[in-house]
């Protein structure tokens, strides 16, 4: 079976992530420990690593978004519920919408009041342009 997957063999390993339960499972406590109780102040700053890191292990499913609650929720971290909330609301209206909304990965996709703030600032001067390319 896994040889008709057809995997590029030519992709590198990563040596930021592991796989596996337990490894996502060391990612989450370390992230309770060291990290829970700033994250709702400094989750958003890109020069900081206050992440939980999780995404790769839910989105393989090696870990479970109930899992990750149930432990979140055993600690009295101030930070619990802005994690919580992200996981869980913000997850299930993402693939709620993606579910629902078969124009969900196109500007279609967007609701009125999203398509008519993007027309009034298109033109707004931007501090740095990229070119498709450049990405």
């Amino acid at each position: 079976m896994i040889t008709g997957l057809h995997i590029d063999r030519n992709v590198k390993k990563t040596d930021n992530f592991h796989g596996g339960t337990e490894e996502a499972k060391k990612h989450l406590r370390d992230f309770i420990k060291y990290k829970l109780d700033d994250y709702p102040d400094l989750r958003n700053d890109p020069s900081l690593d206050y992440l939980s890191n999780m995404s790769p292990y839910l989105h393989f499913g090696q870990i479970s978004p109930l899992y990750i609650t149930l432990q979140i929720q055993g600690t009295d971290s101030p930070g619990k519920e802005a994690y919580l909330e992200e996981l869980i609301v913000r997850r299930e209206l993402s693939m709620n919408y993606v579910c629902y909304n078969q124009n969900y990965d196109s500007f279609q996709g967007l609701p009125g009041w999203t398509k008519r703030t993007l027309k009034e600032h298109e033109r707004d001067p931007r501090e740095h342009n990229y070119t498709l390319e450049s990405f």
